[in-house]
């Protein structure tokens, strides 16, 4: 939020602060580790992503941690059977796609603005439901979610 809202008290005043382009904040020295990713719709959307400091974020880009409070996708990440492999910082995408968008949406590490891990092995996660889950050019680790055998 602090990347968004710098030290304002309102959502006034941080309104008024916006100085970059789709109402960006200036003050873009914070940091946040940013290694999991919710692959939900809007996150396989090409329109994604906005501006990382952009107040469009809190209805648009933020939707993946609103999202992540009704999905089982923590649980998925320790059942996983490379959980015992990953670390505070690896990269973790878990899928979180609609039924509409698992057959033509690809789960992967991809770029966006709001981080840097794009092209560092990651952990793929998918769904029981036949996500399309993709590697990068890395060594990609990819759990489907079904049983294994």
């Amino acid at each position: 939020m602090h990347r968004i809202a710098g030290d304002a008290d309102t959502f006034l005043e941080a309104l008024q602060e916006q100085e970059g382009p789709l109402l960006t904040h200036p003050n873009t020295s914070y940091e946040s580790r940013g290694q999991c990713r919710m692959f939900n719709d809007m996150y396989g959307s090409p329109l994604w992503p906005l501006p990382a400091f952009s107040l469009l974020n809190i209805p648009v880009s933020w939707y993946a941690h609103i999202d992540g409070i009704f999905t089982d996708a923590i649980q998925r990440i320790a059942d996983s059977p490379f959980y015992e492999y990953t670390d505070r910082d690896s990269v973790v995408v878990v899928s979180s796609l609609s039924a509409l968008s698992r057959s033509t949406v690809w789960v992967e590490d991809k770029p966006t603005s709001s981080s840097n891990h794009f092209g560092q092995p990651a952990f793929l996660i998918g769904t029981e439901h036949a996500d399309k889950v993709r590697s990068g050019e890395n060594s990609d680790y990819i759990y489907t979610g079904g049983e294994m055998t």
